[in-house]
């Protein structure tokens, strides 16, 4: 029963990787909090339920072990993995999940709170009196002694950097204090060294670089929250969200921002780098509940996915991005392909007017084609230029309250299958009908080019594809139409559009002037002019002669 399991997850691997998006998801028993780690070719993640979960590439459970609440991120120290919770509890995992020892701080030093793990061949965590070590049999000492919260440490070479309260610490693997810094609150993300320079985020939303052998300023970046969250250091390029909803992109020599990318909530995951569709992006969750793919020359959000709770730091490994959620569960998916819904946001409310529903459809294989439903109804063919596409949506076709939206690609190697990446849009018939505001001469002449300007009096934008309905005739223009009116008249036009009250507006059109009544009055003109000339002359003569 087992090996038949097996075999169908195997299957279920195999069709996913050919045909869809999502190629499986995992749920525990609590939030998936830490960031996915490659264990011996396992996916190896921490649960809020106080267990570590390992899971094969293609989704099977292969062992779990209870280390306690809360899980902290694991590590891998000589080959085996180390797993803490808060409460200072210490596990040493081997790759079938026996555990070779445990330590409890708590117990043995009465810590009241862990912070974090690191280490490669030594673990140094972080609590709330300082800086322990543990070796890879599970001895534990005191190296360097500090009450305070910190963050989880960041060990490069014979150094450990960790914020400590308000300070920077720089400290030896034998616990000598090379220098510290007085910078300000700092909270679960751990600084990152890169290129001589120390990247330090805190709670004061602002993120700074320092010289690494001296702790010297050399820049700082000032956001709208906290900075609570590991960044990224790639390319020339700082990587960091913050609790001000957006994803930053800044350069690592001057700190000048390169981009800055919304989401809707705090983004509180680390970014990660890899590709979709063969776009190179930074996959990052945000509180949200989505996880996001951000184009890395400009910011633009490629691709996004609803989940039930907000998203942790994603992981990428064998063409997959792998990430926990607050709603107990392990995703991944195939980012080979994929498409996205970009604008709407979620729940956002409509009423009358004509919406633009954009999105994106990537893909590596090529021969790309995407299609939208509403509702679970027919799929509806989508153009794709450029990676995106654009739908014109007229909200009277739906009812009112919620309905969804969902998106699907197909290219060279195959189509999706759902679930299907999706918004969920509101729609209130108490919305008001859109008004015109309409700028248009009063009066013209017949044959004369004039132009009819048309804007959303609310939105004060030009009203794309309105018509104009005079006479028996239909124009349809964006912004504006330049038209010509070959009868005179008194010329009512209606102008209208789904979603906007008609609007009715009148032109008198003259007829040009008879040249007649021009060219008559001005020869009886001359003539009178030409007559009273001569009849001064014959008279001014008789005198000429006397």
């Amino acid at each position: 029963m087992k090996n038949g399991k097996k075999l169908a997850l195997f299957l279920l691997f195999l069709l996913s990787i050919s045909f869809s998006s999502l190629l499986w998801k995992e749920t525990t028993n609590g939030p998936v909090t830490t960031k996915p780690l490659v264990f011996n070719g396992d996916i190896v993640v921490g649960s809020q339920d106080g267990y570590v979960y390992a899971y094969s590439a293609s989704g099977e459970e292969k062992w779990n072990v209870l280390v306690g609440k809360y899980i902290d991120q694991p590590i891998i120290v000589n080959q085996k993995l180390m797993v803490a919770n808060t409460a200072g509890q210490i596990k040493y995992i081997d790759n079938e999940g026996n555990v070779e020892w445990e330590l409890d701080l708590k117990e043995q030093f009465e810590i009241e709170y862990l912070y974090g793990i690191e280490g490669e061949t030594t673990a140094y965590v972080s609590t709330n009196k300082g800086l322990y070590k543990i070796t890879k049999e599970g001895e534990a000492s005191l190296l360097y002694e500090i009450e305070a919260t910190m963050t989880p440490p960041t060990v490069e070479g014979s150094y450990i950097i960790v914020g400590a309260g308000k300070k920077l610490l720089v400290i030896g693997i034998n616990g000598e204090l090379r220098w510290e810094k007085e910078i300000e609150d700092f909270w679960r993300a751990k600084p990152v060294l890169s290129a001589g320079k120390i990247y330090a985020g805190t709670l004061d939303g602002n993120v700074r670089a320092l010289d690494f052998s001296s702790g010297f300023e050399v820049w700082k970046i000032e956001t709208n929250g906290w900075i609570v969250a590991d960044m990224l250091v790639e390319g020339g390029s700082l990587y960091f969200g913050s609790n001000d909803g957006y994803v930053y992109c800044a350069d690592i020599t001057t700190g000048k921002i390169k981009w800055k990318a919304k989401t809707d909530q705090a983004v509180q995951g680390a970014p990660e780098s890899g590709t979709i569709g063969g776009k190179e992006v930074i996959f990052v969750g945000s509180n949200d509940d989505n996880i996001y793919a951000i184009d890395k020359n400009n910011g633009d959000i490629v691709w996004k996915y609803l989940t039930g709770g907000w998203v942790n730091d994603p992981l990428t490994y064998q063409k997959m991005v792998i990430f926990g959620s607050h709603d107990n569960s392990l995703y991944a998916f195939d980012i080979r392909k994929a498409c996205t819904i970009t604008e709407p946001a979620d729940y956002t409310v409509i009423g009358y007017k004509e919406v633009k529903i954009k999105g994106m459809a990537l893909s590596e294989a090529g021969g790309v084609s995407s299609s939208i439903r509403f509702n679970g109804g027919p799929w509806e063919d989508v153009k794709v230029e450029n990676d995106e596409w654009v739908y014109v949506l007229d909200p009277t076709n739906l009812p009112e309250g919620t309905n969804t939206v969902e998106c699907r690609i197909s290219d060279a190697s195959g189509g999706d299958t759902p679930p299907y990446p999706k918004v969920e849009l509101i729609r209130s018939l108490a919305s008001p009908m859109g008004e015109f505001k309409v700028a248009y001469p009063l009066s013209i002449q017949v044959g004369e080019e004039f132009t009819i300007y048309v804007n959303d009096r609310t939105e004060g934008t030009p009203v794309e594809n309105f018509k104009i309905k005079t006479d028996g005739s239909e124009f349809t223009g964006t912004g504006n139409i330049t038209m010509k009116l070959n009868t005179a008249g008194e010329r009512e036009m209606t102008i209208s559009k789904t979603g906007f009250n008609d609007k009715v507006i009148t032109i008198n059109v003259y007829s040009p002037p008879d040249p007649v009544w021009i060219i008559g009055p001005i020869v009886v003109l001359i003539i009178i002019i030409l007559g009273v000339y001569i009849y001064f002359a014959k008279i001014r003569k008789p005198f000429e002669k006397k």
